[in-house]
């Protein structure tokens, strides 16, 4: 590949990781679901450890749900990417292979923190949602 081409495919990731990224922005201020902080929703004397429980849920689950899988989806087409464009050539398909591999620990290492965080808030009498 040409350096013009390298550099038109590197712009263009960098455009579709912006999009997402504002995307993944203002989801998270419009509230597309439960807001983050839920504290003082209808009375703002109502602030308990339950709700800062209930706002580290949201943010871990907010991370994982909003910026983690548009981050590994586009990382894994990257590495798809990287291999049809090898053409053949070890040396690169080797770093498409590793693209893809660093992604899947990537995950595996933020949904054992996900894991690690809930049974931590679990175990300290934060009654939340497991799976939410």
């Amino acid at each position: 590949m040409t350096r013009n081409k390298i550099v038109r495919v590197y712009f263009l990731s960098f455009l579709l990781l912006c999009v997402f990224g504002i995307a993944t922005v203002v989801h998270a201020q419009t509230g597309g679901g439960q807001p983050l902080v839920v504290c003082g929703e209808t009375d703002p004397t109502t602030c308990d450890f339950q709700k800062l429980y209930i706002l580290i849920n949201n943010i871990w689950t907010f991370l994982l749900r909003e910026i983690l899988f548009p981050l590994a989806i586009l990382s894994i087409m990257f590495a798809g990417f990287k291999y049809v464009m090898a053409r053949g050539n070890p040396g690169e398909i080797q770093k498409a292979h590793d693209v893809f591999y660093y992604v899947v620990v990537g995950i595996v290492i933020a949904f054992a923190a996900w894991l690690i965080v809930k049974a931590i808030l679990s175990g300290i009498g934060a009654s939340i949602d497991f799976l939410g």
